[in-house]
């Protein structure tokens, strides 16, 4: 499966841009891979959501880096398999 990754980070004096961004990834229904690191299923509309919260992100004076990959498909519960 493909995937879109969004990796962020956001200065801890930055609370309420933090529980934006935090609020705006859960809305989407992102998988979280781990802090910081948000997944999507590739697509159109997901990578324009993730390039326009990233640039969001680097204006409120964070980082923020997009990728694409692929990944084995998440468990339910947002959880992907652990490698063996």
């Amino acid at each position: 499966t493909l995937y879109l990754a969004l990796v962020l980070s956001l200065p801890s004096r930055n609370a309420t841009e933090r529980m934006r961004a935090w609020r705006t990834l859960k809305t989407w229904g992102c998988a979280v891979l781990r802090d910081g690191v948000y997944l999507l299923p590739c697509g159109d509309v997901h990578q324009q959501r993730l390039t326009d919260l990233g640039a969001e992100i680097r204006e409120a004076g964070g980082q923020a880096r997009g990728a694409a990959g692929s990944a084995p498909a998440p468990q339910p519960g947002g959880r992907f398999p652990r490698p063996v």
